[in-house]
């Protein structure tokens, strides 16, 4: 309740509807502007800059902080922040890697099914008197579903990236 004693003893209008200057010090903190400050915090002591024990103790400060003017000096002494690097271009080219055998069988069923189907189609429009060739977009959906299960399949295949 110290808020209380700090409160001028008569409200006005004014002071209530008079945005706050960020600029003005005693501003209070926000739930906010004290989590990235703990976010802060808990990334220098990942790399080292703090010991668990200064992070947990500048991590309470943080949570308990009341104004910003209070969380300024929880970092001020860390480094300052550094946005994590792009992540390099993949090179073009190959960039998959061979199929395991049990990838390459579902690959062949899957495509020995497509060739079932497809002269299977083709049969039934031979026989038929369509005047034009209807299997083609059946067997195009067909291929399609082969060509990305390729892909799927190399794409899973791909060894991890090691840093």
């Amino acid at each position: 309740m110290e808020w209380m004693r700090r409160a001028p003893s008569r409200a006005s209008i004014e002071c209530m509807t008079t945005p706050p200057n960020p600029a003005t010090p005693g501003l209070r903190a926000s739930d906010a502007d004290r989590e990235a400050v703990a976010t802060r915090l808990r990334e220098a002591a990942s790399t080292g800059h703090l010991t668990i024990d200064e992070a947990d103790e500048r991590q309470a400060a943080a949570y308990a902080a009341v104004t910003r003017e209070e969380l300024v000096p929880l970092t001020a002494d860390l480094p300052a922040e550094q946005k994590p690097a792009p992540p390099a271009a993949r090179p073009r080219g190959r960039r998959r890697g061979p199929l395991t055998d049990a990838a390459r069988r579902r690959l062949a069923v899957h495509a020995a099914v497509v060739g079932f189907l497809a002269v299977f189609l083709v049969t039934r429009w031979a026989m038929d008197p369509a005047p034009w060739f209807w299997p083609a977009w059946p067997m195009f959906w067909l291929g399609l579903s082969l060509l990305l299960h390729h892909r799927v399949a190399t794409r899973r295949a791909t060894p991890p990236a090691t840093a």
